[in-house]
């Protein structure tokens, strides 16, 4: 009868297939709040901001874009440099820090926006063309995206679940039998329950469910794989 129920393919398929598109690189801040992000276009970026990043040589541009892509995720732009660096860029722009600081954070939302949308080139062009950036700029941020760093943040990111939760690395399962205080996988008799370990990010655990615990696991993970793969069509 837990062949029918709970069968290898829940746990390689429905459990770590579904698990897996959870973990959809998403940006951890956005995400686990319900947020939907905002496609670079249409991010809400004051003109000052954007006219002083489109303003900004290509080797600033750069080095701002760099300490971005490796810093994600971010949880606080204004740690990014120190107040030395950003003392010395507001010194070579002619700018106040504080002015300087509202530019940086602003290119941080467009780079959370690109990370969440991963947009291709072509269509990250019209989104960074909308929001008003100079062309010199637009080709400098794409170039910085479409970099082996840019790639490797991706990555970094696809690793990050957005629930803060560890992230599932695999799911074995047993039939146990209990007697008298005793669990055995072999024995014909006795109450049966099923054993999950699990192995993620942060260790391994063991889950024990009843049968019917075990039915409804199976019967809501598939029901959302199921959404998930009609919305993706």
């Amino acid at each position: 009868i837990y062949r029918n129920i709970l069968s290898p393919a829940f746990v390689c398929d429905h459990t770590l297939k579904f698990h897996a598109r959870l973990n959809y690189p998403l940006i951890p801040e956005y995400s686990c709040k319900r947020i939907v992000m905002q496609e670079v276009g249409s991010l809400n970026i004051s003109k000052d901001c954007l006219s002083l990043l489109s303003s900004c040589r290509s080797k600033l541009i750069n080095k701002i874009g760099i300490r971005i892509l490796e810093s994600m995720p971010i949880k606080d732009e204004n740690l990014l440099f120190s107040p030395d660096e950003l003392g010395q860029i507001a010194e070579g722009l002619d700018r106040e820090v504080k002015t300087v600081q509202n530019m940086i954070s602003s290119c941080v939302r467009i780079f959370r926006s690109i990370a969440f949308h991963q947009p291709k080139e072509e269509e990250m062009r019209k989104e960074l063309e909308k929001l008003g950036l100079s062309s010199e700029c637009t080709d400098n941020l794409i170039a910085l995206w479409e970099s082996e760093l840019g790639q490797a943040t991706i990555s970094r990111l696809s690793e990050i679940t957005h629930t803060g939760l560890p992230r599932l690395q695999n799911v074995q399962w047993e039939i146990v039998k209990t007697t008298d205080g005793s669990v055995s996988s072999k024995s014909p008799a006795g109450s049966h329950s099923i054993v999950l370990n699990i192995s993620t990010s942060k260790g391994d655990r063991k889950v024990k469910m009843s049968r019917e615990e075990a039915v409804n696991l199976y019967s809501t993970l598939d029901e959302m794989q199921n959404r998930i793969d009609t919305m993706l069509e």
